[in-house]
C-alpha cells in the first residue's frame, strides 16, 4: 500500500468520524451554512496535507476543534463577513434537522449568541465535550468557560421567555 493511499483511508476515517463535530462547530463560529461549508473543507484539507501525528484521539480532536475556530475566525474578520446585514444571513436556510419545533426554536435562540458563548454552548450541549478540554482547547481557564456557560443559560433563558417558550417564573 502507498503512502498515498494511507493518507486518504487515514482521511476517509478521520472525516467520517469528525465530520458532524467540524461542520457543527464551523456552523457555531461563523453563523452561517456557507461559510460553514467552506471552513468544513478547509478544515480537512489542512487535515490531509499537513504531516500530523497524534499521541491519541483526544489530541487529533483538539486540533481539529483549534483548526476550525482559527478558520472560522478568519472568515469572521473577512470584509464581506463584516458588510453582510442580518437580513441577508436570514436568508441562508439552515440544514440543520430537528425533531421538534421546541429544538428548532432552541438553535435558534442559540444562532442569535455571540461566538464566545455560542461556540461553549455547542460544544458542551451539542458535542458533550468535557469542560476541562473545552477550556484547553479553547485556551481558556475552566472558571473562565463555566462563566460563559452560565451567561450563555441566561441569555438564552431570557430569549426563550421573551419568544413565550415558557412562562417567567417569579
Amino acid at each position: 500500500m502507498t503512502n498515498q493511499t494511507s493518507n486518504t483511508d487515514d482521511l476517509t476515517a478521520v472525516i467520517g468520524r469528525y465530520r458532524e463535530l467540524v461542520y457543527g462547530l464551523a456552523l457555531a463560529e461563523t453563523n452561517c451554512r456557507a461559510d460553514a461549508d467552506d471552513v468544513y473543507q478547509e478544515v480537512f484539507l489542512l487535515y490531509y496535507t499537513k504531516d500530523l501525528t497524534f499521541t491519541d484521539e483526544k489530541a487529533r480532536r483538539s486540533w481539529l476543534i483549534r483548526a476550525c475556530i482559527n478558520i472560522s475566525h478568519t472568515y469572521n474578520k473577512s470584509s464581506w463577513y463584516k458588510r453582510r446585514s442580518d437580513e441577508e444571513m436570514d436568508e441562508i436556510p439552515d440544514e440543520r434537522s430537528y425533531n421538534t419545533p421546541a429544538e428548532q426554536e432552541m438553535w435558534q435562540a442559540v444562532k442569535s449568541l455571540k461566538p464566545k458563548y455560542r461556540v461553549p454552548v455547542y460544544m458542551y450541549y451539542f458535542e458533550g465535550i468535557p469542560p476541562a478540554e473545552i477550556a484547553e482547547t479553547l485556551g481558556i481557564s475552566a472558571g473562565a468557560l463555566g462563566m460563559r456557560l452560565s451567561r450563555a443559560r441566561k441569555l438564552l433563558k431570557d430569549k426563550m421567555r421573551e419568544s413565550g417558550y415558557f412562562e417567567k417564573t417569579v
